[in-house]
């Protein structure tokens, strides 16, 4: 055979285009592999882009109004929220209420470090920041954690909060209220303000910090140290290993120091029934949660908090959370 005027042996060519072909299916081969291999979704990963969608409505329930939004809006479709008791629409208020009652029965005048599992928008954050000295709050999902940087340095947040979806929304701002450090206070404003709570003041990004980590995958990976208060919101619902997160908690929380739980249970694992979270015959979350943390906490006082989410002008989730308070026993931490 010739090619381009030279003579060529047949066999050669055989074998260079068989070659070739492999070589080929093989970079085609690896090409798919590799694209197969980035589409593949985490659990943690699917659920954030439902959760990073769910953002405007967690800002409205933390920041926002959502009753008065829906009858300025239009009072005739939001009719059915007048239906609902007032108090269903202030949990956040009422949990505060909750945990501050606990500061007092401790006789915490200002507590030192509280960690928050679950800080969401940070809105929880940023209030206890007025009654402790640090405040940390972890998050798995990464867009919560940037919106609670963003009220760090600009202290406001503008959403979009849907109406009927994306089609029709209302502009809102969620706002901040920054606590003023003592270099930033005028002589005027000493007139105004007590001394006492100029000196006691902080700019949040001293007194709050935010890290995005899944606590029920990482274990003591964090090396967060111990806290007086350990709050754990309805986030333990999302986290890849409630069991985890539950049977490490204790060495986060100082001894005589506070657990506060509170989740609604609507956990977002499907759970083998027949052999629960502890490959046991436990029922129930509450029972779940008794013993995980039995011989490192006893329980002080469980409630529960209704609460209302809203999702748009006509419908809202409306949830019983059930709020627990564990105190940290005197039993010694084994390595």
């Amino acid at each position: 055979m010739q090619i381009f005027g030279l003579q060529v042996n047949t066999s050669y060519v055989y074998v260079g285009s068989g070659t070739l072909g492999g070589l080929g299916l093989c970079y085609a081969l690896y090409k798919l592999f590799k694209r197969k291999s980035k589409e593949k979704i985490t659990y943690i990963e699917e659920l954030a882009v439902v959760e990073d969608l769910k953002l405007p409505e967690l800002l409205e329930h933390d920041f926002g109004n959502y009753l008065a939004t829906c009858q300025t809006v239009d009072a005739k479709a939001s009719a059915f929220l007048n239906e609902l008791p007032e108090h269903f629409f202030r949990f956040n208020d009422t949990l505060l209420q909750l945990i501050c009652a606990h500061f007092a029965q401790k006789r915490l005048r200002r507590c030192t470090r509280t960690l928050v599992i679950g800080s969401g928008t940070g809105k929880l954050v940023f209030e206890l920041d007025n009654y402790c000295s640090q405040v940390i709050g972890v998050d798995i999902f990464f867009s919560r954690i940037i919106t609670c940087f963003r009220f760090q340095n600009d202290s406001q947040v503008k959403y979009d909060f849907p109406l009927e979806g994306t089609y029709r929304t209302v502009e809102k701002e969620a706002v901040v209220t920054k606590v003023a450090s003592a270099d930033e206070v005028d002589s005027e404003s000493l007139a105004i303000k007590s001394v006492d709570k100029i000196l006691k003041s902080k700019l949040r990004k001293e007194s709050t910090e935010f890290v995005n980590a899944d606590i029920g995958s990482t274990g003591l990976s964090l090396h967060l140290g111990q806290f007086q208060v350990v709050i754990i919101t309805d986030e333990i619902n999302e986290t890849s290993d409630p069991e985890v997160l539950l049977r490490n908690v204790h060495r986060y929380v100082e001894t005589e120091g506070l657990l506060i739980i509170c989740t609604d249970y609507n956990w977002k694992r499907t759970t083998n029934q027949k052999q629960g979270f502890t490959k046991s015959t436990i029922k129930t979350s509450f029972d779940f949660f008794k013993f995980m943390l039995r011989g490192f906490f006893d329980l002080v006082e469980e409630s529960n908090i209704p609460d209302v989410v809203g999702v748009s002008l006509r419908s809202c989730i409306v949830r019983n959370m059930h709020v627990t308070v564990w105190e940290r026993n005197n039993r010694p931490i084994l390595p």
